[in-house]
């Protein structure tokens, strides 16, 4: 039971991390080449997967844009909104999943499997 346990507390140390990094950098509010490069390096550290974060990044971008937003607040909540484009609810079918999922904030809870092997999306 030891082992899994660290396996456990080292992803759940992961998940922690990945949306400290996240947290951190939407706090700046500066939404230019620089935020989208950083959060891009998050989600593939975060094995979201390239093509992934590649849509994810380029659907907040245009969602941003158009929006004009410039606050941390609603530039989350379009992070959000992003990722749940881009993953969709078939992927809704693991156990863990990252804080900043939207079903996370409505429930309390999610089955979404946001994390990703290697450069595509899996369920």
């Amino acid at each position: 039971m030891g082992f899994f346990k660290k396996i456990i507390d080292g992803l759940k140390k992961t998940q922690q991390n990945i949306g400290f990094q996240i947290k951190k950098l939407f706090k700046v509010g500066i939404f230019n080449d620089d935020f989208y490069e950083n959060l891009e390096e998050i989600l593939l550290t975060s094995d979201v997967g390239a093509q992934a974060t590649e849509e994810i990044v380029d659907n907040l971008k245009e969602k941003i844009r158009q929006t004009k937003t410039v606050d941390e607040e609603n530039a989350t909540r379009l992070l959000k909104e992003a990722l749940s484009d881009v993953l969709g609810d078939e992927h809704h079918d693991r156990q863990a999943c990252p804080q900043f999922c939207p079903r996370r904030q409505k429930r309390g809870s999610c089955r979404r499997g946001y994390l990703q092997s290697g450069s595509g999306r899996t369920a």
